[in-house]
């Protein structure tokens, strides 16, 4: 189905605010282990530049978040509840060496997800400060991104 308010050469900034419970810990999670670059900001709130799109992290008194959910992929426990990015194959792989030189704990190591199918990629997670999950992918094929058919094997040419 093709949208009528933007085509994919349009590149839309994709917006998302989350909540945490430090924000001085999360301004500072942001913008050193993952390099964002700070915009607007209050003592309440941070707009961060997440790889290119608008991040917004609020504070909030009280979080009363219980245990994230999760769900099974391709054998994998990945938080039902999280946010990411997709990148290339080569950063992807640059941010995966800058986490681990800076021992950042990750809730799903590196991997390589559906490995021989249309959507096989490179997947991690972290979490900030305020346990939001993040997840980094990247696909072997970008073409791939919202491919229907993952089922079938890739058949090498």
């Amino acid at each position: 189905m093709k949208s009528d308010f933007y085509t994919y050469d349009d590149n839309p900034i994709f917006h998302l605010a989350i909540p945490v419970d430090n924000i001085l810990n999360a301004r500072e999670f942001y913008t050193s282990v993952l390099g964002c670059d700070v915009g607007r900001e209050s003592s309440k709130w941070v707009d961060l530049n997440f790889f290119g799109h608008q991040l917004v992290i609020h504070l909030v008194n009280d979080r009363l978040r219980g245990e994230s959910e999760f769900n099974e992929v391709d054998g994998h426990k990945v938080p039902a509840s999280h946010f990411g990015i997709i990148l290339s194959w080569d950063n992807f792989s640059s941010l995966e060496r800058h986490l681990l030189s800076n021992n950042i704990k990750f809730t799903l190591e590196p991997y390589l997800r559906f490995e021989g199918q249309p959507g096989e990629q490179r997947t991690m997670f972290i979490k900030d400060p305020s346990d939001n999950h993040i997840e980094f992918k990247s696909f072997r094929n970008i073409d791939m991104v919202f491919a229907t058919d993952l089922d079938e094997k890739i058949v090498e040419n």
